[in-house]
């Protein structure tokens, strides 16, 4: 690895705090609380699957990860029941290859659906 062998079975540490606190990545405001950071795209541009690992990785990942992607689900399921969403006019998507193929931005109206 990067040069050094690494025996077998050698126990190895990935030092999450250390990767979610970089300001090479994070920007130089890394101690802030700045949700807008996700909003920056020179930062979008750094975050990879490498350097955000909120659950952890591998085998011995967050036992809460599951109930955080199944709140998360329910959330959302109340938000599409209750919100109707359409594109804004004259959008259109331009795609960010970034693993799997995402739009880098989606303009839409959002109005309360009244049953």
């Amino acid at each position: 690895m990067n040069g050094y062998v690494i025996p077998k079975k050698t126990p190895i540490i990935i030092p999450i705090y250390a990767i979610h606190h970089d300001p090479l990545i994070w920007g130089d405001d890394v101690e802030c609380f700045n949700p807008s950071r996700w909003l920056n795209p020179e930062i979008k541009s750094k975050i990879s699957n490498s350097n955000f690992l909120p659950f952890g990785d591998g085998q011995a990942n967050c036992l809460g990860m599951k109930l955080a992607h199944l709140e998360l689900k329910s959330i959302l399921s109340v938000i599409i029941r209750n919100f109707e969403f359409k594109l804004v006019e004259g959008f259109t998507f331009q795609k960010q290859p970034f693993g799997l193929t995402k739009p880098s931005a989606i303009d839409l109206c959002v109005s309360k659906v009244d049953y």
